[in-house]
């Protein structure tokens, strides 16, 4: 994309939600880039594995479509993956943390729609997640000065 201002992407990520492979760009702005891959020009939403690779077609063709874009803060958003019983979500940590995740259609079924939801908590500039027997889904966030 061409941008007037000076910003760059400081991190990548891909991850399948809502059955799309997507990639993720945080930028040094505070800017979050969402793209969709799509095989050869075809849509990838017809394809629900799991799978988190994105195979070529015939043509041998990979296509980003987009892209989106979200302003979650004014500072470098570094990103994070993390798997919950409810599937795979982003973590964007930044000045304003934010957590994505593909949000329910009316009546229960899948959806394709991204959420974003703030985190209350301020500059969070990390996060892991972890598993232990009494915290099955546990996140450890730093902050700044912590």
């Amino acid at each position: 994309e061409d941008n007037d201002d000076e910003s760059v992407v400081r991190s990548l990520i891909f991850c399948r939600l809502g059955g799309i492979l997507r990639l993720f760009c945080g930028m040094g702005d505070g800017d979050l880039l969402v793209f969709q891959l799509e095989k050869g020009g075809g849509e990838s939403k017809g394809d629900d594995s799991k799978s988190s690779s994105c195979s070529s077609s015939s043509s041998g063709k990979i296509v980003l479509s987009g892209p989106k874009k979200v302003t979650l803060g004014t500072h470098p958003v570094s990103l994070t993956s993390f798997e919950t019983k409810n599937g795979w979500q982003i973590m964007a940590c930044c000045d304003r943390p934010t957590v994505i995740h593909c949000g329910g259609q009316k009546g229960g079924g899948p959806s394709t729609r991204l959420v974003y939801n703030n985190v209350n908590l301020k500059q969070v500039r990390h996060m892991a997640s972890f598993r232990t027997p009494s915290c099955p889904d546990a996140l450890a966030f730093a902050t700044r000065g912590s």
